[in-house]
């Protein structure tokens, strides 16, 4: 694949996307920041282009127009789709997103392994002795690098060298291969992604102050990665701490993305609007958190945590109707009785539904099962009290609870104190206790 063209009106993001692209292909991308100026390119290349990936909302026109203008062209034409919209909002203005082997959707705000999953798609495999490697530019490199990293250069005949361990990073020999003709240097997959986390975060920030805090329906602010860690720093978690639960969730992410039909249900809730994302990210810190800091709870029990975590809410898709995590809130009251059907039966329904996908321990099925119970009598679907649950489900209980308490009142730590004084009155009887507990020494 030769010719890729980027479209974005941001600057940042079309560096971001270009950077990606390149340790792909290893050539410099088209970049455009309009779709008036895409369109130009694609005529003046009579066809020459390979890929084409897009931003939806820009000035003047939209990435779907430049999609609709590319169909017309050469419907097998690879193009890849990037916006903070979901899929929902885009097919009810009636944007049809196909699914085929030529398109594909990232949800902003996306993550270097999205970027990459979206890429794969499209490229072909890379030999074993390179699959593990993502290439830069030198010079972009020694710009941003701040880390110790082991570098690599391809040899004329494909081959990796080592030629420089992390503990002994040389800046001059990069040089040196530089001035020998080597443009790029290969870093390890892990180091590549860790490399581009803070221009990650960088665009991040921009795409949050532009979308300000109207993104839902419900008026909830989205919570990301860098929401939740920073929140957990502010409230005095030690970084040490934070890194190891930070470490648990990318670890049960990687298992998720090695599961073909857990990962196709991920990336939709990924693309979706925010309330469930966010609370999936907050109950898989905060749980991550207290597993950790339990000597009852090992990896494994971590990593079903944080599957639980994830999927826990794919049976209900409205908004509103996921934030209600108590049968006597006032908000449920209110509602139709299909929609407190919906409420109700929403942890049976998405255990039902993760039942059918392979090899999901039972117990995270379980787990989703009771994540809406309670010590008190406003629990569902069951009610079961504290002397039937296990202390593991306590403790995954808790951690929702917590996560939408915060996503309603905020992140700071004023309405840590208030929940903490709420639990101390409400979470008294069997393992209930035993999961407060846990939460008063972590928090």
């Amino acid at each position: 694949m030769k010719n890729i063209l980027i479209v974005d009106d941001q600057p940042a993001a079309r560096e971001v996307l270009s950077v990606y692209v390149e340790s792909f292909s290893e050539k410099a991308p088209i970049c455009c920041s309009s779709v008036a100026e895409a369109k130009q390119v694609m005529i003046e290349r009579d066809g020459d282009i390979d890929l084409i990936i897009s931003d939806y909302n820009m000035p003047n026109s939209s990435g779907w127009d430049l999609y609709t203008y590319k169909h017309d062209l050469d419907k097998s034409l690879p193009f890849i789709l990037v916006t903070a919209e979901s899929r929902e909002d885009l097919n009810t203005r009636g944007e049809f997103l196909e699914t085929n082997d030529h398109f594909d959707f990232i949800r902003k705000p996306f993550y270097g392994h999205e970027i990459c999953e979206s890429l794969e798609l499209f490229f072909p495999k890379k030999d074993s002795s390179e699959a593990k490697f993502m290439s830069l530019e030198i010079d972009y490199f020694l710009k941003y690098q701040k880390e110790e990293i082991s570098c690599y250069i391809k040899l004329t005949k494909g081959k990796i060298l080592k030629v420089s361990d992390g503990d002994a990073f040389s800046k001059e020999v990069l040089l040196k291969y530089k001035s020998k003709g080597i443009e790029r240097v290969y870093i390890l997959k892990t180091d590549f992604h860790s490399f581009m986390e803070s221009k990650l975060e960088s665009l991040h920030s921009q795409l949050s102050s532009q979308k300000g805090t109207d993104e839902s329906s419900v008026g909830i602010q989205s919570v990301t990665v860098e929401t939740v860690t920073d929140f957990l720093r502010t409230i005095g978690i030690r970084d040490s701490h934070v890194e190891v639960a930070q470490s648990s969730v990318e670890l049960t992410l990687r298992l998720v993305r090695n599961k073909k039909g857990l990962n196709s249900i991920f990336k939709q809730l990924r693309q979706e609007e925010n309330v469930r994302s966010s609370i999936s990210v907050l109950s898989s810190y905060i749980s991550a958190l207290l597993g950790s800091s339990a000597d009852f709870c090992d990896h494994k029990c971590l990593e079903k945590l944080g599957m639980a975590s994830f999927f826990q809410d794919v049976a209900i898709k409205d908004d509103e109707l996921c934030l209600i995590n108590d049968k006597n809130d006032p908000d449920f009251l209110k509602l139709s009785k299909e929609n407190q059907s919906v409420v109700l039966m929403h942890p049976l329904r998405s255990a039902e539904m993760l039942e059918k996908l392979e090899d999901l321990p039972t117990d995270i099925i379980n787990l989703i099962k009771h994540h809406h119970e309670s010590p008190c009598s406003g629990g569902f679907p069951r009610g079961e009290g504290g002397n039937k649950l296990g202390v593991i489900f306590c403790v995954f209980i808790l951690s929702v609870e917590f996560a939408h308490f915060l996503l309603k009142n905020g992140l700071d730590e004023e309405n840590v104190l208030l929940f903490k004084d709420d639990i101390e009155q409400r979470y008294t009887s069997g393992n209930y206790s035993k999961a407060r507990e846990l939460f008063m020494d972590v928090f």
